[in-house]
């Protein structure tokens, strides 16, 4: 258990801070001003963050990134659908960076940040 000391922002005053438990808020002895707090719940927003990124991920892969109408025709292509498109028409390895950078890079980070959350 480690105290630490800290000066006042408002009275200068040098006082020492134990160790918060949870949601606990330190204050001055002489003027109240507010020296430390400690967050209630620390992995709420990460996770809460983490799991709208997996949902925008979802929603970024399946809706059509690119529509062209020409004389009465009409292609749409998603994500991964330009980068096969882009390896059935010979641009091998710029498919597969733009496979790698769009879609399984972004999809393997939050897989694993969801994991250690």
């Amino acid at each position: 258990m480690t105290v630490e000391s800290v000066a006042c922002r408002g009275c200068d005053l040098l006082q020492r801070i134990p160790v918060l438990t949870p949601g606990g808020k330190a204050r001055c002895a002489r003027c109240n001003q507010l020296l430390a707090t400690a967050p209630a719940d620390p992995l709420d927003r990460p996770l809460a963050l983490a799991l709208a990124a997996a949902i925008v991920l979802v929603i970024a892969n399946v809706t059509p990134l690119m529509s062209l109408n020409a004389e009465g025709r009409e292609a749409t292509t998603t994500l991964s659908g330009g980068a096969i498109r882009m390896w059935l028409q010979g641009s091998e390895i710029t498919a597969v960076i733009v496979g790698f950078c769009a879609v399984v890079a972004p999809a393997c980070y939050i897989a694993l940040l969801l994991t250690v959350l």
